[in-house]
């Protein structure tokens, strides 16, 4: 490589330098394990001492017409290949704590559908209890006046049913009872009056 190759070569690693030395301080301020932050700190001591030979190496070759910043750029490839190990070491650190992550998140996913089924289930029981005591409380009350209807039917004029409540049921059955109460009436008032009763 001549200077110019050279010092251009600097030049776009030095700027690379700076964008992944912005990367690892951006890695510092995220939410990591003890694991990663101690994987993290050993690679981002490492980098410094790349990234300060880098910018020595760079300056030097700015100050000079020669490729005498040959053998340092085979330091800094050194240096760089070093970063091999703690970069690996981070990235491990980082699928462990995904993987650990994951897990919890499955965990948690599998608890929240199982809270799920027995709200589900336990929504499915109430509806079932509600819907037959609201059954049992329109059945009951018309078999009772079914009952009465059925006496009336047979002659039976003193047929009672109690109601209590205030719902439609009750206003429904009133008016009939009365009615039936009209019916003993008129039939006791009149059976006096026909010979022979």
């Amino acid at each position: 490589l001549g200077a110019d190759d050279l010092r251009e070569y600097l030049e776009r690693l030095a700027t690379l330098a700076r964008v992944h030395d912005g990367e690892i301080r951006a890695f510092e301020i995220q939410d990591m394990t003890d694991a990663e932050r101690r994987a993290l700190r050993e690679l981002a001591l490492r980098w410094e001492h790349v990234s300060g030979a880098i910018d020595s190496v760079v300056i030097a070759a700015r100050l000079s017409d020669s490729a005498a910043g040959m053998p340092w750029a085979r330091r800094i490839a050194v240096d760089i290949d070093a970063l091999d190990a703690p970069t690996r070491a981070f990235a491990a650190a980082s699928q462990f704590a995904m993987l650990d992550e994951i897990q919890r998140a499955d965990g948690r996913a599998v608890k929240t559908q199982r809270l799920i089924w027995l709200v589900s289930i336990i929504g499915i029981l109430l509806v079932g209890i509600l819907a037959t005591l609201l059954i049992r409380s329109i059945i009951i009350p018309l078999d009772r006046l079914a009952g009465a209807t059925r006496q009336v039917a047979r002659g039976e004029f003193g047929a009672r049913v109690s109601v209590s409540g205030r719902d439609e049921l009750v206003a429904l059955m009133e008016p009939v009872l009365q009615k039936y109460t009209n019916l003993k009436f008129i039939v006791d008032h009149f059976a006096w009056a026909v010979p022979g009763e």
